[in-house]
C-alpha cells in the first residue's frame, strides 16, 4: 500500500511539473483549454456517424442469424458469458454492497471522530 502511494505521489509530482499543466488561472489559460474543449466535441461528434454505422452492421448481422439459426457455440458461449456479466454487475453486485452509514459532524449522538 505505502509502494502504491508513493507512486501515485511521484506520478502527481511529475504531472505537475509538465509543460502541460496549466499553472495559473487566467484568462489566457481558459481560452487555451476552451479551444481544446471544443476541439474534443468536435472529434467526437466527427466520430459518430461512423459508430452509429458500426452498430447499424452488428444489429443486421444479429438480426440474420437469429433469423437464419445460424449460431455456433462460441456465439452461444459468448452471449451466456456477457449475459451472466451482465447479471452480476447489475442485479447480483448492488446487493453485495454494504450501505456506507452516513454521519453529521454536528449530530451528539455519533460516536467516533
Amino acid at each position: 500500500m505505502a509502494s502504491r502511494l508513493k507512486s501515485l505521489a511521484t506520478l502527481a509530482q511529475s504531472a505537475a511539473a509538465s509543460e502541460l499543466v496549466v499553472k495559473s488561472p487566467t484568462a489566457t489559460a481558459f481560452e487555451a483549454t476552451t479551444s481544446l474543449r471544443r476541439q474534443y466535441v468536435a472529434s467526437t461528434l466527427n466520430a459518430m456517424p461512423a459508430r452509429v454505422d458500426a452498430a447499424a452492421a452488428e444489429w443486421a448481422s444479429l438480426k440474420a442469424k437469429v433469423k437464419d439459426q445460424s449460431f455456433t457455440v462460441a456465439d452461444v458461449t459468448a452471449g451466456a458469458v456477457v449475459g451472466m456479466e451482465l447479471y452480476a454487475c447489475y442485479i447480483i453486485g448492488p446487493s453485495c454492497v454494504q450501505p456506507t452509514a452516513t454521519r453529521s459532524d454536528n449530530d451528539p449522538t455519533s460516536h467516533g471522530g
